[in-house]
């Protein structure tokens, strides 16, 4: 998490997604920001992501809302955490219709949902972990023909045409939006007139 990451204030986070996203303008070098925990910290609002996604449009991605430690018998926030644990192994924030998630997706942000292990101690050895990708997965569709393959994946996962699943329930997924003759993958935008179907 940010603030855990020895950044102390709002402002301190703010800074840093600034400075991620002026090494991608410059060229140097990519990156991205998907903060975990973020129901367990107890203290993320909305304006938290909102003023992150401003900072750093490019490198902002979106947040961990399903977290690990699935074996938990919380499914991977305790009952203390904000919204009293997950639903269904997913957090308060993204789980809730109406919520934070929806929030940012309704002010048309373009804000993604991850998941995570969170590996520390597998269940078969006495705690409560899968191993990474073992139980939830995160699906990202890439340019498999691209020059840089790293970046195919950095491209990927900003394009918003990713998803996770838990417990290999499903492996492949298209999902799109049409009208007439357009067409919008995950993460695109679809525009439509009033009224039009």
């Amino acid at each position: 998490e940010l603030r855990d990451a020895g950044v102390d204030t709002d402002e301190d986070a703010i800074l840093a997604v600034e400075w991620m996203q002026d090494m991608k303008d410059a060229g140097i070098g990519d990156a991205w920001v998907v903060p975990a925990h973020v129901e367990r910290a107890h203290s993320y609002t909305i304006e938290d992501f909102r003023n992150w996604k401003d900072a750093g449009p490019d490198v902002v991605l979106g947040a961990e809302f399903a977290p690990g430690h699935q074996t938990s018998s919380d499914r991977g926030f305790r009952r203390s955490s904000l919204g009293g644990g997950t639903y269904g192994g997913t957090g308060f924030y993204a789980a809730m219709v109406g919520g934070l998630w929806d929030g940012l997706l309704a002010e048309g942000r373009k804000f993604y949902h991850f998941a995570s292990s969170d590996y520390h101690w597998h269940w078969a050895d006495g705690g409560s972990d899968f191993w990474p990708g073992e139980y939830q997965k995160n699906y990202t569709y890439i340019n498999t023909k691209a020059k840089d393959p790293i970046q195919a994946v950095f491209d990927g996962n900003r394009s918003g045409n990713t998803w996770n699943v838990q417990g290999d329930l499903i492996d492949k997924l298209r999902f799109t939006a049409r009208n007439r003759n357009k067409e919008a993958m995950m993460g695109q935008t679809l525009k439509v007139k009033k009224g039009e179907m």
